[in-house]
């Protein structure tokens, strides 16, 4: 009869060891998919941020490029103006015919666009 106790309570502590070794990889399983959550989060929001700064650079490039082409048209235009103003100068018999110069440049900017 002790013997037959001893195993049962034998079988019982194993059975006892058995729970607590699958309660703990249980937990262990746990605190492992929390970690990757955490880290799967971190990454996204990494990778959001990253994103939302390549775009607010591309934003601030495009701008910089309309910029220096709404300049560079600016400073053609000035030239323009400046080159009949000077021909306009030269030929005292353009201010005769009124409006050469002035015709001139509108068929200029006409064939610019």
């Amino acid at each position: 009869m002790r013997e037959t106790v001893d195993a049962d309570l034998g079988i019982m502590e194993l059975k006892q060891k058995l729970m607590l070794t699958e309660e703990e990889a249980r937990l262990k399983a746990e605190k492992e998919a929390k970690i990757l959550e955490a880290r799967w989060r971190i990454e996204k929001e990494a990778r959001l941020m990253a994103e939302e700064e390549a775009r607010l650079k591309a934003q601030e490039d495009a701008k910089a490029v309309e910029e220096r082409r709404k300049a560079q048209e600016e400073r053609k235009m000035n030239e323009r103006i400046a080159l009949c103003v000077c021909v306009w100068k030269k030929r005292r018999d353009w201010r005769k015919k009124d409006g050469l110069c002035k015709s001139r440049c509108n068929r200029f900017k006409k064939n610019t666009k």
